[in-house]
């Protein structure tokens, strides 16, 4: 029973974000935020062209970070 209730409010929650997508509201709005952001998660081919550029300093942070 509880399986189905999780798949249930998965789809509900799918329909939800992917109407936020399609809506194309302003990105102040929190539909457009979260338009936007899964927009920009569903974006493979500019994934694949950044790779970890996005996250660049932080893991040249990380790998020069020493331990005392």
């Amino acid at each position: 029973m509880f399986d189905a209730l999780i798949d249930r409010t998965q789809e509900q929650v799918h329909a939800i974000v992917v109407e936020a997508a399609q809506a194309g509201a302003s990105r102040e709005t929190a539909t457009g935020k979260i338009g936007a952001l899964y927009t920009a998660f569903m974006n493979e081919d500019r994934i694949e062209r950044l790779d970890a550029l996005p996250i660049a300093a932080d893991l040249a942070e990380i790998r020069d970070a020493t331990s005392e």
